[in-house]
């Protein structure tokens, strides 16, 4: 099973496009898909900030694909398909691809997130190294 995400209509996720913007294009990407999550620019730029934060330095992009695929495995759970994703083991084995940087997309994290997702740093230590700098 290979579900494709697509940015929700009227939304933005740099780089991907919507599904609308899609329909014109002439390459054969329909008998490529099984299934198409749609998903919003805010959870994109939550999820990449997350994984930033937890080590992976990965952009707007890649928390889109991760969240396409945490929609994807709800969907099936609500259905009560998941199961049939299933290895012979019971795993159910998932990948999704980290695939830009955050760097150029800054500003756009604060306006998507708003400032309580950006604590104020507070630095209580001083450095010997630097230590004019506190």
């Amino acid at each position: 099973m290979s579900p494709s995400v697509c940015t929700a209509a009227g939304d933005r996720v740099p780089g991907p496009r919507s599904l609308a913007l899609l329909a014109p294009v002439n390459f054969p990407w329909k008998s490529a898909v099984n299934h198409i999550e749609e998903v919003e620019s805010h959870p994109s730029f939550l999820l990449s900030l997350q994984l930033c934060r937890n080590g992976i330095v990965c952009g707007p992009s890649s928390g889109f694909n991760l969240q396409g695929l945490f929609q994807f495995i709800e969907r099936r759970k609500k259905e009560g398909t998941l199961a049939d994703l299933a290895t012979h083991d019971g795993q159910i084995h998932c990948v999704t691809l980290c695939c830009d940087l955050p760097y150029q997309y800054i500003d756009e994290y604060f306006a998507k997130l708003g400032s309580d997702q950006f604590p104020a740093i507070k630095n209580s230590v001083s450095s010997p190294l630097f230590p004019n700098i506190w």
